[in-house]
């Protein structure tokens, strides 16, 4: 890898799409980062993200990754640009932070953890919500066990997105290029986040199906997930909803009763004993999440979250230690959705590979 400097760690931001904003925002008001420059194949996209932060923009990503004051990439581009770019990165000794999902199935996101690994660079993976402190907190009540014995669990995604989101990048509807919809690109982060907090997935039954839009991916998919230790779960996401709520994963104890909302890259908790007054607790705060989803995705998207994974990534980096979440952490929750795509293509309860 790369020498650090003495100031802000320099990034490039590969892609720049809807998703890009929220990165930008969080390299450029971050203290020991800055953004250098956004690269992307359509020049003209890479020139109005890079102009209002004052950085440069091109579309050719081998002559930024050669720039000296570059020392680390944001791969933000389509999922199937993912590897080509991560490989670019690390054969430069750039070290990596790809969004999710970092291939389009398991066996890619190993090999570009793999070409990471074998050039000496280090590989970080967007999965932000693990950052938020709510959610920090709600794991070690869990941990503690202070919602007692775990019940089960729900986790629903019900996400609106019209003809224009795939009119706008079409690669999102092309499973080739993408690898899937609703599950691989939506719920991925609910997923890795219910791993997160309650350990991880042994088996799966799924169906999938593709209602609404006019593309190759899914758009609905409904899953049982058996937890280890035998805890059920159910999943539900959808990108064909008439309307969009705020993401929630509910959580139920022996003891208590938990729920996770997200909504724009923010998340909000609540948790505590069962009863009248937590029940208008939680539809007060299912109402203030909803109020943000006022606008089409990706419109209030808030970068705080991303700030505090670049801030972990860049403090990884100066450590000299393996950023988290990471290669492992990359591979498994792409083990996992391919097992749920498994399972609804055989009809066969599925074990997740190791």
């Amino acid at each position: 890898m790369r020498a650090l400097p003495a100031g802000p760690v320099g990034f490039v931001l590969l892609g720049a799409g809807a998703g890009a904003l929220a990165h930008a925002e969080a390299l450029t008001t971050l203290p020991g980062a800055r953004l250098v420059a956004v690269v992307d194949p359509d020049l003209g996209r890479a020139r109005r993200l890079a102009r209002p932060h004052g950085v440069d923009a091109g579309d050719a990503p081998e002559a930024a990754l050669a720039r000296d004051d570059v020392q680390a990439a944001c791969i933000v581009a389509p999922n199937h640009a993912h590897a080509a770019l991560a490989r670019a990165a690390a054969a430069r000794g750039v070290a990596v932070l790809v969004e999710k999902p970092v291939g389009r199935n398991a066996d890619e996101a190993q090999a570009i953890v793999a070409s990471c690994d074998t050039a000496g660079v280090p590989i970080g993976v967007v999965l932000q919500n693990r950052f938020a402190p709510e959610a920090i907190a709600l794991r070690e009540t869990i941990r503690t066990e202070g919602l007692g014995r775990l019940v089960g669990a729900v986790v629903l995604v019900r996400d609106h997105r019209d003809a224009g989101y795939f009119e706008a990048g079409p690669w999102r509807g092309q499973r080739d290029h993408s690898g899937g919809g609703a599950l691989r690109i939506q719920a991925i982060h609910m997923i890795d986040l219910l791993e997160w907090l309650l350990g991880p997935v042994a088996r799966v039954t799924a169906a999938i199906a593709t209602r609404r839009h006019a593309v190759e991916v899914e758009d609905v998919v409904s899953a049982s997930l058996e937890l280890t230790g035998g805890i059920p779960t159910s999943l539900f996401a959808t990108t064909a909803a008439p309307v969009e709520s705020p993401t929630r994963i509910e959580i139920f104890g022996t003891e208590g009763w938990a729920v996770l909302l997200e909504a724009r890259a923010a998340v909000r908790v609540w948790h505590g004993p069962p009863g009248p007054q937590a029940l208008a607790a939680v539809a007060a705060l299912d109402a203030e999440m909803a109020a943000r989803l006022d606008r089409p995705w990706p419109d209030g998207t808030t970068p705080e979250l991303h700030r505090t994974l670049l801030a972990a990534f860049v403090a990884s980096l100066r450590a000299g230690r393996a950023p988290s979440p990471g290669g492992a952490a990359a591979v498994r929750i792409q083990r996992v959705l391919d097992a749920i795509y498994a399972a609804a293509r055989t009809g066969v309860r599925t074990s997740i590979a190791d």
